[in-house]
């Protein structure tokens, strides 16, 4: 039984420069912590990644560059072990179509989405075992999902479907990092790991930002993408104050005027300057994330082809001047 995917399939990758291993390992670490974890993998390989129990679902995350080489290949699998079931996540499903996918051994093949031969690539799949689907993330971006949740534990083939004494579907290419974890990621936090592993940021930074109690001064970026229609711009902005409160808001212009511990650098006429909300709260290691949702009534500003100009607020009393700080500016033209 062949069945397609239910997400959607017409979708072109191209190369990306500047992957980073270290970035992506820094972001995975102030994140949901992996039950398994691996870097620099010379595959295939059979490894035991631990027992998963799957009872909140289930991630596996995968910073490789590989090709198309054979009828098919293997991100990672298992069979005949007595664990899990049965399953193997592809990075090209049988035979010769070019697709990511997954297989349930004995039953069925699922084509997910068109794979990214011979580029660094960030490939997630999320594994609900509830709802028996999996949803595949490539670059951040959800792309398709298929009627079935794999469950790959224990002893398993990296870069290879292991089973026992065969090597099955082998990977041609690079695995640069493997994170698996016992649980289902958000979309904002594969979104974060992705862009930490390409070195992806959006928009153009402008205006001086100033030191803090942290040390450096604060510097805001965006990650995700200016469409208005995808809704999911992430601004980020760091290193300040660990664990204080802080807002991000917005603008129609470009200003620089001292203003608290640093400049102000978004300006506009009354009402023009719009908050983001939720208020977000620095981590441990003084980093201010939030998610950016366009959809408020007070985003009227927020259309294709609007130049935006984002600044991040925050509480630094460990300063001992005047209480707060901010961050410099980044400029973002919205698309559709």
């Amino acid at each position: 039984m062949k069945i397609l995917c239910t997400g959607t399939c017409l979708i072109a990758f191209s190369a990306i420069a500047g992957a980073d291993l270290a970035q992506w390992q820094a972001a995975v670490a102030v994140g949901t912590a992996p039950d398994y974890m691996d870097t620099n993998i010379v595959i295939p390989v059979v490894k035991n990644i631990g027992t998963m129990s799957g009872t909140q679902g289930l991630t596996y995350e995968f910073c490789i560059n590989a090709s198309n080489d054979g009828l098919s290949s293997a991100l990672l699998g298992a069979k005949n072990t007595g664990a899990g079931n049965e399953a193997a996540l592809k990075f090209e499903q049988y035979a010769d179509t070019m697709q990511f996918g997954t297989t349930q051994w004995g039953i069925a093949d699922y084509f997910m989405a068109p794979n990214t031969p011979d580029v660094d690539a960030h490939v997630v799949f999320v594994s609900d075992t509830v709802n028996n689907t999996v949803e595949l993330f490539v670059n951040g971006v959800s792309v398709a999902s298929a009627p079935f949740a794999p469950w790959i534990t224990d002893v398993v083939g990296i870069g290879e479907w292991y089973d026992p004494g065969v090597s099955v579907d082998p990977l041609t290419g690079t695995m640069h990092g493997l994170a698996i974890y016992d649980t289902m990621l958000a979309p904002a936090e594969i979104l974060e790991h992705a862009n930490a592993f390409l070195s992806v940021g959006l928009g153009t930074n402008y205006c001086a930002t100033a030191p803090n109690s942290a040390g450096a001064g604060a510097v805001i970026s965006a990650m995700g993408t200016t469409s208005v229609a995808a809704n999911n711009l992430v601004l980020d902005s760091g290193p300040m104050a660990p664990f204080e409160p802080g807002i991000f808001y917005y603008g129609p212009d470009q200003i620089q005027v001292p203003f608290g511990d640093g400049n102000r650098c978004v300006g506009g006429s009354a009402g023009s300057i719009v908050r983001v909300f939720p208020f977000a709260q620095a981590d441990g290691s003084g980093n201010l994330q939030l998610a950016f949702d366009n959809t408020g009534p007070s985003h009227v500003q927020v259309v294709p082809g609007a130049t935006l100009n984002f600044q991040a607020w925050f509480r630094d009393p460990a300063a001992a001047m005047t209480g707060f700080n901010l961050s410099n500016g980044l400029e973002v033209t919205s698309t559709p």
